[in-house]
């Protein structure tokens, strides 16, 4: 099957699925929200059953599932509303927009897996003669969890008014931020707590230049430095990098670009301003989403009345300050199988 028929049948098929239930992304702010605007989990839930009666939020609350952070697997519908919060994320992260049209290989934390960090060859046999040994190379990776945390502070009366715009503003775009840069950016090399991006010491190239002949020749290089499949492959560029080939259509050929995303040669297209930038540019990044194991447990958000939490103008105390701390965790981690199956293209100042 084509390669962009492939990616609209899966998008269509998810969109499908996910209309055929309920959506319950709503459900799971109002508990958090009542959460805010209370001083025990017991209050919480006396006010979602007055404010939200009947709601799945209330239930929520009323059964302990959100007050204690994270609970995947012990309730269908609590693990359906942290989903669909987490797809507010998604929305917004690198790591997101790829699942969306080439998902990357899922794998559980501390699960053994045996990869293969080698293709295999076939070659052509002679009637009688000995088949010579071909297979590739194997290896096993097992995958520890790594964490993201966040903090939204907000006053009360933000709580009880606007919450459910900030909480899905504000907080999703900072856990999306740091996962998002923490899987592209080239210079991420990782630590103990922090997983190196899928870029890192991945081979690269530099940009040849800004005009439309540059472009092409920048492209071709590309093509030419991946080593992985091409129907499991992606290229990640910077929105401004989108909207700069989307002027140069004309001349480049077989692409269907926008700021959006779109296809480059039947090539997925993700677009995402937290592809890092510097002095040099931007980069450009082609990837086989099948050789980039990755592991999600999801999200958890609690929140506080009288934590102490550390501003850039010292220390400040949420009782004192009429505010409720807000404070998500996602656990999520990814690892690079082949090194050849990831190509970069580096200082890209495309149309400057």
């Amino acid at each position: 099957m084509d390669p962009i028929v492939r990616a609209q049948l899966h998008r269509a098929q998810s969109a499908l699925a996910n209309a055929s239930r309920p959506n319950y992304a709503k459900d799971f702010i109002q508990a958090v929200q009542c959460l805010a605007l209370s001083d025990s989990p017991s209050e919480a839930s006396f006010l979602a059953s007055n404010r939200f009666a009947g709601s799945k939020a209330a239930n929520f609350l009323e059964r302990g599932l959100i007050s204690t952070g994270s609970v995947t697997g012990a309730d269908a519908d609590f693990d359906i509303a942290q989903h669909d919060f987490l797809a507010l994320v998604a929305k917004r992260s690198i790591i997101g927009k790829i699942n969306a049209v080439r998902p990357l290989r899922r794998t559980q934390f501390h699960q053994r897996e045996l990869i293969q960090t080698e293709r295999s060859k076939a070659a052509w046999v002679g009637e009688g003669k000995a088949i010579p040994t071909t297979g590739g190379k194997f290896a096993i990776k097992t995958l520890e969890p790594a964490k993201i945390g966040a903090l939204l502070p907000i006053t009360r009366e933000v709580a009880g008014s606007r919450f459910e715009d900030g909480l899905e503003r504000d907080l999703t775009r900072a856990i999306a931020t740091a996962e998002s840069t923490g899987f592209i950016d080239p210079g991420n090399a990782g630590d103990e707590f922090e997983p190196a991006s899928v870029t890192y010491n991945a081979p690269t190239i530099p940009s040849s230049g800004n005009t439309a002949d540059d472009v092409r020749a920048d492209i071709a290089a590309l093509f030419k430095l991946y080593q992985g499949d091409i129907d499991s492959a992606v290229i990640v560029m910077h929105s401004s990098d989108a909207v700069q080939l989307g002027l140069m259509q004309s001349v480049l050929g077989q692409a269907n670009i926008t700021l959006d995303g779109g296809d480059l040669f039947g090539i997925p297209l993700v677009t995402s301003d937290y592809v890092p930038t510097d002095s040099s540019g931007t980069s450009v990044t082609m990837l086989d989403a099948d050789q980039v194991l990755f592991a999600d447990e999801g999200l958890a958000i609690d929140t506080s009345e009288v934590a102490a939490i550390e501003v850039d103008d010292g220390i400040w105390n949420a009782f004192q300050q009429n505010l409720a701390v807000l404070r998500a965790i996602r656990r999520v981690s990814w690892e690079r199988v082949r090194d050849n199956a990831v190509a970069v293209l580096t200082g890209v100042n495309w149309g400057a």
